[in-house]
């Protein structure tokens, strides 16, 4: 019951101001990781939208539902636990742009994310704030701290970034969490290499943690390298395929200090990813 009250604030939040049909879109995304020990596939559902309220201030928001799901090669923990996860998530933004030169954006990041089953017990709040800074039309700096969990656990981190507009069809962002390099050949294809570190936690279930005694959460993290090409087939219609490398990649169990209890010692590997949108 908690759960269906939260999933249905979620969505009043969101589609409150959907009739403006500004930016809407959906999407679906499926990607794998593949080990000799793990494998790991992912499923994505998600709505997002952005509403320009006056000419200073701006409003985007980003619901979607994610599930992951663990096979391991020597058959271990088949069928009983720590093989299914799932996250609902929202991610709200808000935009002031005091003027030409600086915009000042606040993020919100409320979810629940659990094994098996989602339970609103499991409920988090990350949050970010970061400042623009407008050199030029073809240069910016953007500074800014986040609660995140890119290293698979809640932890402070800087935002920094220096983008660099070369034209309309090539972009540079160089910093950190992520750095990326765009280019467009013409109004149909974009190309995106990127490096991005990424991470998520989970609640564990009752039998995990009997089995894993003081472990109470799941941990993922990993910094990925990647190449994305995206079709835009008509107005509406995008597609996006991904293939990189996870480096760094982590998999383990945290105790509630999110102190390590488990390593599963997992190997770094390829993955591959596809994004099928639709926009309004």
């Amino acid at each position: 019951m908690k759960k269906v009250i939260f999933v249905k604030l979620l969505c009043m939040l969101f589609f409150s101001s959907v009739n403006a049909q500004i930016d809407f879109s959906t999407y679906t995304v499926i990607t794998g990781q593949t080990t000799n020990a793990i494998k790991v596939n992912e499923a994505l559902l998600g709505s997002s939208f952005k509403k320009e309220l006056n000419s200073k201030y701006s409003f985007a928001a980003d619901v979607k539902y994610g599930y992951k799901n663990l096979a391991y090669s020597d058959g271990a923990f088949s069928g009983y636990f720590l093989n299914e996860f799932e996250k609902l998530e929202s991610i709200l933004d808000f935009t002031y742009s005091e003027h030409k030169k600086r915009r000042y954006h606040f993020n919100l990041q409320p979810f629940i994310a659990n094994e098996n089953q989602l339970k609103l017990s499991s409920l988090y709040v990350l949050y970010a704030f970061k400042t623009d800074f407008i050199i030029n039309q073809k240069n910016a700096l953007t500074i800014g701290a986040a609660k995140s969990s890119i290293f698979g656990k809640p932890s402070l981190i800087p935002i920094i970034s220096y983008e660099y507009k070369y034209s309309d069809r090539l972009n540079l962002s160089i910093g950190f969490p992520e750095t990326k390099f765009k280019y467009a050949n013409n109004s149909r294809n974009n190309f995106v290499l990127k490096n991005d570190f990424n991470g998520s936690f989970y609640a564990l279930d009752t039998t995990s943690k009997l089995l894993f005694d003081t472990s109470s959460k799941a941990s993922f993290s990993q910094m990925t390298t990647s190449f994305e090409y995206e079709r835009n087939l008509d107005a509406n219609w995008f597609l996006n395929f991904k293939a990189g490398y996870d480096f760094n990649r982590k998999y383990l169990l945290l105790d509630n200090n999110y102190h390590t209890t488990f390593n599963f010692d997992m190997e770094d590997g390829f993955n591959l990813g596809l994004k099928i949108k639709y926009k309004y």
